[in-house]
């Protein structure tokens, strides 16, 4: 092998070297970038089941609410029907 071969091997060999070192350095940030959006996705997907769990609820307080605002008409309803058949019943007791 001559002296010039020798030095352009060596000159591949740095060059590999430097490429497997900018490799290295690249896996790794792309590893901590994986690692930081894994822990994003799953704080994501906690805070979109609380929502979840949230809306779900309001749901059914929405039911509570409409049943209650049903319920208090249906009474209203009834308690006018009642006094107008009261005042019709009182003057005929009275005379």
């Amino acid at each position: 092998m001559t002296r010039s071969e020798t030095t352009a091997l060596k000159e591949l060999r740095d060059k590999i070297d430097s490429l497997e070192s900018d490799v290295l350095q690249r896996m790794t940030v792309v590893e901590t970038e994986q690692k930081t959006l894994k822990v994003t996705a799953e704080r994501t997907s906690r805070q979109v089941g609380e929502m979840h769990d949230l809306l779900m609820k309001a749901r059914g307080a929405r039911w509570a609410i409409l049943t209650l605002i049903a319920v208090t008409s249906m009474l209203a309803g009834l308690l006018g029907w009642l006094a107008n058949r009261w005042h019709q019943i009182v003057p005929t007791l009275s005379n």
